[in-house]
């Protein structure tokens, strides 16, 4: 019978044993990836949890309720829809050819459907979330575009994707990794501005996701996103330049 690697990133066991540490996951994952697991046996899993526990104890010191995974208002990762199989495959092709030192290294096999947007003109798009081996993630709105952080190391990240610009739907999207941050404010230069609350995800993710409609992109740049508190205070603050016409 054919032997499946493991993968922390699909075990909720591992991911609460790290104490919900992205960098600690991705040292895991290294050592999961040393040997396959045989199926319907599960000493291995075992083995895994005892070396990254062991890893994590070298590290730092976890605080007293860390082996708790689901935090409240925090969506769930392993509890999240694996995406569709194509989106999978795109996930893997980020990695082929890709220069030296370019690979995110996405653990495609593992990305989940985390939100469906609906458009201006009546379709609908799937944001779709992968985690990387480096302990960050890859995005894609389905049909619209995406991107990577794939070593964790964008506080705040925002963007701006459109099947057709400046004709068909166009959204605005952004990533937070501080825990701070609870809402994202688009403001265009002409149009209405939108607030709209951030989905966090647990571990393997631990960030923060939004993907906003923009139904008047042609006139909307410059954009200025902001992430908000719950004061509604800015805690950081992105302008999105207009993209080159084609």
């Amino acid at each position: 019978m054919d032997e499946e690697p493991v993968s922390v990133f699909s075990n909720a066991e591992i991911a609460e044993a790290l104490g919900n540490d992205p960098e600690l996951l991705a040292i895991a994952d290294a050592i999961a990836q040393t040997r396959p697991e045989p199926a319907g046996q599960t000493h291995w899993r075992r083995t895994v949890v005892l070396l990254a526990a062991a890893v994590a104890a070298a590290i730092v010191v976890l605080p007293a309720l860390a082996f708790t995974n689901v935090i409240p208002g925090v969506s769930d990762w392993f509890s999240s829809p694996k995406a569709p199989r194509q989106i999978v495959l795109r996930f893997e092709s980020l990695g082929r050819g890709a220069p030296t030192g370019m690979d995110p290294s996405v653990v495609a096999s593992e990305a989940r459907t985390l939100m469906t947007i609906r458009l201006a003109d009546g379709t609908s798009a799937r944001l779709f979330i992968a985690p990387t081996r480096q302990g960050g993630f890859c995005l894609e709105i389905e049909g619209l575009g995406g991107g990577c952080d794939a070593a964790r190391e964008i506080m705040f990240g925002a963007g701006f994707a459109a099947k057709r610009f400046p004709q068909g739907p166009a959204v605005v999207y952004g990533s937070a990794l501080t825990n701070k941050a609870v809402e994202a404010e688009i403001r265009p230069a002409k149009g209405q501005t939108q607030r709209v609350a951030l989905t966090r995800v647990s571990a393997p993710i631990d960030a923060g996701f939004f993907v906003v409609d923009l139904p008047e992109s042609a006139n909307a740049f410059p954009i200025q996103v902001s992430l908000l508190d719950d004061d509604g205070n800015a805690v950081g603050t992105k302008t999105i330049p207009a993209p080159p016409r084609p």
